[in-house]
């Protein structure tokens, strides 16, 4: 079982580098209790701004934090978060933490508000959930560990103990000790749908980083070995016969396409799925392949030359194992003519000459909003462009006029942010990256600009 073999891994550990399991378990257990929640082992910049403060002010240890205060810390800070209840809410470098909610006593719970950073959470009953930017994660009576990716705000969840829950609009996920869960960020007010949460199992290494921050996590190990019968094992138990594989639904083997516009890809749910990869082999016999997280995929039809295109979906299990492989089908995009333009007299008119990309060669091209557009009373922007073969998700950039640039996650090559988005005025610049499954940066496009 996972924790059996993981505590086999910190003895092992333990014994190459000379030293024993207690040193990687302090002796140390969850704080008593205080009156208020307040800040403690305060290292490096650690500022905090309670409700009527104007501004965030240097942290000293034992400094309260009240409800709907906050508290940040710099590249090198990290502090501890002492709550009424006796829990503790340990915050790594670089973190923006709202408390937005904490009530002791026999059932205490908490609230909390995670922008961006990593918590480590102690709970010594009770219950806590913090809000992400992709959705909310929830632990009970427990340990659970919460980091919001500095580039793409996913939010990486682990279960260390107990019982926990992460999950957003399309679903919820419970979790247990081993488990751990990715939600992927979305935009609440576009026209994209979130993907479910992903379920993930933790390795020895997300567990031994816990514990290298927690100390009060000593005897999580042995507590958890008490009832390791019912965790998950690392890999799935062997069964007699593979279930049977997912259909191909959309479009119809031999469909021919539309020359432009949306082309919808659908198939059905494969059990125990962790992800799809949808090939589309083209005419000339080259293919391009695409991480999808659910089971359907929207193709925009401009980036495909006309001609017979092959297609079929790959289901993948949680060890990244094919399980099967459905189709494949084909479809047709026509040949469209040009019609010819002429002058008066019925001569052809003289056609300029093409102008280059506007972007480098294979790589995106940007559709909409035009370079250099204008944008006065509209309710929306829609930002579209060209697939990319091979991604698994686009990062979409904006840098307004004057403050920082803030990047959005599209799992589709479109995204569509409210005017609320863009309170400056004056010129924005946006440019898009296709990152693949191992969030490594395929291309970058060129950047376009557009006016409020």
């Amino acid at each position: 079982m996972f924790l059996k073999r993981l505590l086999s891994l910190l003895v092992l550990a333990g014994l190459l580098a000379g030293c024993s399991l207690g040193q990687f378990l302090p002796s140390a257990a969850t704080k008593s209790a205080g009156t208020t929640p307040a800040l403690n082992e305060i290292r490096g910049t650690v500022e905090l701004k309670n409700p009527g403060q104007t501004g965030f002010a240097a942290a000293a240890g034992g400094t309260v934090l009240q409800v709907q205060g906050q508290v940040r810390t710099g590249a090198d800070g990290s502090a501890r978060l002492d709550l009424a209840s006796g829990s503790l809410v340990r915050l790594g470098a670089d973190t923006l933490l709202t408390l937005s909610a904490d009530q002791p006593g026999a059932s205490p719970s908490t609230g909390l508000k995670l922008d961006s950073g990593q918590l480590w959470i102690s709970l010594g009953g009770g219950s806590l959930e913090v809000a992400l930017p992709a959705g909310t994660a929830s632990v009970r009576g427990s340990h659970m560990m919460v980091r919001v990716d500095a580039q793409t705000q996913d939010v990486w969840v682990d279960c260390i103990e107990g019982f926990c829950q992460a999950g957003n609009s399309a679903a919820r996920l419970d979790l247990v000790a081993g488990q751990g869960a990715l939600l992927h960020h979305f935009d609440p007010l576009g026209a994209v749908p979130p993907p479910a949460p992903e379920l993930r199992l933790l390795s020895a290494g997300d567990v031994l980083a816990f514990l290298a921050h927690n100390p009060e996590a000593q005897g999580v190990i042995a507590a958890v070995l008490a009832t390791a019968s019912a965790l998950p094992t690392l890999t799935p138990l062997a069964t007699g016969t593979p279930p049977p594989c997912f259909n191909l639904n959309a479009p119809a083997d031999g469909t021919l396409a539309p020359d432009s516009g949306t082309f919808t890809f659908t198939w059905g749910e494969q059990p125990s799925r962790f992800k799809y990869i949808l090939t589309i082999i083209k005419p000339d016999g080259s293919g391009d392949s695409t991480v999808v997280l659910n089971n359907s995929y929207d193709l925009n039809m401009d980036s495909l030359a006309s001609g017979r295109f092959i297609w079929k979906v790959t289901a993948y299990d949680a060890n990244l194992e094919p399980i099967c492989t459905a189709g494949p089908y084909t479809f047709t995009k026509p040949e469209v003519s040009q019609p010819t333009a002429t002058l008066e007299g019925g001569l052809p008119a003289a056609t300029s000459a093409p102008t280059a990309a506007n972007t480098p060669s294979g790589c995106i091209n940007l559709f909409t909003p035009a370079d250099g557009a204008s944008f006065k009373n509209q309710t929306y922007i829609d930002f579209s462009w060209s697939a990319y073969p091979g991604t698994s998700k686009y990062i979409l950039t904006i840098k307004p006029p004057t403050t920082l640039a803030v990047t959005f996650l599209a799992l589709i090559p479109a995204h569509r942010r409210y005017m609320e988005s863009f309170p400056e005025k004056g010129t924005y610049q946006w440019f898009v990256t296709a990152k693949d499954d191992k969030q490594r940066d395929l291309c970058t496009s060129l950047t376009f600009t557009f006016t409020k």
